[in-house]
């Protein structure tokens, strides 16, 4: 069976009798389902529901706990509701309650501890977008309040894109290949390499996590890169420290021009480039049909920069540092600027942040590469 999805369809298999009987005890037929959330809407009916997860991990007891001010235990958190009614017309009802039937059924999820939803009652709606839109903006009002009451924030569960990342052995890999460690690297930007492994599942955090690897070691490899290029200019047998303009050569090959954009991204590359094999890197990207497909196309939302993969370019190292920091500037330039478009900004919790796996996945193998490149033999002593 499939349900419409937005621009798309989501299937359901039932090879089960139960299951089919259960599914032909509700109106399927009178819902959709929201491309962005596990949410159903019934444009007929006039209701709107999406499961609702804790960002905290915690369970419906606790929070139900801490909303209603008692205990309550997992039989009887079916009997208790929060339930809102706007002053204005129409008025539309908010129920913040455990998971219905319909939403059970429509929107699976795998957890078996008991979960609840957010539903909106009583709206006049008619398109999946205007549906999603209202959802999310009653939500997220909603959940602030009951943040700055209960100390726990909540968020709509979302439909996560079917780009899914696994926790994988490497190949070939066995337990007596790990030995005593020879090579030690420096406290923090480990400390913050591992902050972003546990980060999964907040792509932004996790994304910066590990460009901060990278922006650490920034000053020491765009410093190598400038007295690189200041020896090739001074080694110029033309090379005359009376005349200004040879002077000015100098100058211009240095990274250090105040904070500019141009500065960062000078070093991103400088760093890039003395610590990253371009062969390896070119092997990284080209690893799964899925990476090379990802990266060869052009994200709006994410960076335009394109990964030329058919065949190992020069300049891959330069299209990799744009890329990443491309989206660097889109996580954190999010200020309510009228001259900045919805294109230049990744917002937590959208379809764009669920979608940059594959460039976090990217940034982390950098971070890898540079730690690796900035390790020295272990000290014992």
């Amino acid at each position: 069976m499939k349900l419409p999805c937005g621009k798309n369809t989501i299937s359901f298999e039932m090879d089960d009798v139960k299951i089919i009987e259960e599914f032909l005890a509700i109106d399927f037929e009178k819902y959709i389902c929201l491309s962005d959330y596990k949410a159903i809407c019934s444009y007929s009916e006039g209701i709107i529901e999406s499961r609702v997860q804790s960002l905290t991990g915690i369970s419906s007891r606790i929070l139900y706990r801490r909303l209603f001010g008692r205990n309550v235990s997992d039989k009887d958190i079916s009997k208790i509701s929060l339930e809102l009614i706007s002053d204005i017309k129409p008025k539309v009802k908010i129920v913040l309650s455990e998971v219905s039937e319909n939403l059970r059924l429509l929107s699976p999820s795998y957890d078996a501890k008991p979960q609840f939803s957010l539903k909106i009652e009583n709206i006049e709606v008619n398109r999946h977008n205007d549906a999603q839109k209202l959802l999310s903006r009653l939500a997220k009002s909603l959940f602030f309040q009951i943040e700055m009451f209960t100390g726990y924030p909540l968020a709509l569960e979302r439909r996560r894109s079917v780009i899914t990342r696994r926790r994988m052995r490497k190949a070939g890999f066995n337990i007596s290949d790990i030995e005593f460690p020879k090579y030690e690297f420096d406290d923090k930007p480990l400390s913050i390499y591992f902050y972003g492994c546990s980060a999964q599942g907040m792509p932004l955090l996790e994304f910066l996590a590990y460009y901060q690897v990278l922006e650490y070691y920034f000053p020491v490899y765009a410093q190598a890169e400038a007295i690189r290029k200041i020896k090739k200019i001074i080694k110029d047998p033309t090379f005359r420290t009376d005349r200004d303009s040879h002077i000015g050569k100098i100058f211009s090959a240095l990274p250090f021009k105040g904070q500019s954009i141009g500065n960062e991204k000078f070093q991103l590359n400088a760093t890039l480039n003395e610590c990253v094999d371009p062969d390896r890197l070119y092997s990284f990207l080209t690893e799964t049909k899925s990476r090379v497909d990802f990266f060869s196309k052009k994200h709006k939302k994410s960076s335009t920069q394109k990964l030329s993969l058919n065949k190992q370019s020069p300049d891959l190292i330069s299209d990799v540092a744009h890329r990443i920091y491309d989206i660097r500037c889109k996580i954190v330039h999010t200020k309510s600027d009228p001259n900045v478009s919805e294109n230049e900004i990744i917002l937590p919790f959208s379809k764009e942040a669920d979608q940059l796996i594959h460039d976090i996945v990217l940034v982390k193998y950098l971070a890898e590469q540079i730690l690796i490149a900035a390790s020295s033999p272990i000290k014992l002593s």
